[in-house]
């Protein structure tokens, strides 16, 4: 046995989850989701079992769900290489930006009407967009 398998020992899910900071309830989503499995799940009890070699995997999840990253897209850097994974980190990051940055620009204009002044027309970017035709539903509703 190499040394490198030797030092890649199983662990229980609570010490799996200890040592990367997940909860074991976050553990078992991400096993059903596909995006973290665990290394063996006893077939008698269903305990899961994580190798040590996983604790990266685990240890960015985390990471990237500080950033509040959807778990498809999470799914997808853990299962990329590591300069595919760093270009969806920076097209995410970019959409960040860019809806913090209409964010922030809306916040402005609240604060310039709230204070009693009246954003004009002038201070909203309309755009118009051509869309393939699509079936509508309305519901109307009359309380009384």
């Amino acid at each position: 046995m190499s040394n490198d398998a030797a030092s890649d020992r199983l662990m229980s899910i609570g010490v799996f989850g200890s040592r990367s900071g997940l909860s074991m309830r976050a553990l078992r989503l991400y096993d059903e989701q596909g995006v973290l499995n665990p290394d063996h799940v006893d077939p008698d009890n269903g305990y899961r079992w994580y190798r040590e070699s996983q604790l990266y995997a685990a240890r960015l999840i985390v990471l990237l769900r500080h950033l509040d990253m959807p778990l498809p897209e999470v799914a997808e850097i853990v299962a990329v290489s590591p300069d595919e994974a760093v270009e969806r980190l920076d097209t995410y990051w970019e959409r960040i930006e860019k809806r913090v940055s209409g964010q922030r620009r809306l916040v402005e204009l609240l604060r310039t009407s709230i204070a009693g002044g009246d954003p004009g027309p002038g201070d909203f970017d309309i755009a118009e967009r051509d869309v393939p035709e699509q079936v509508v539903l309305a519901e109307r509703r009359h309380l009384y």
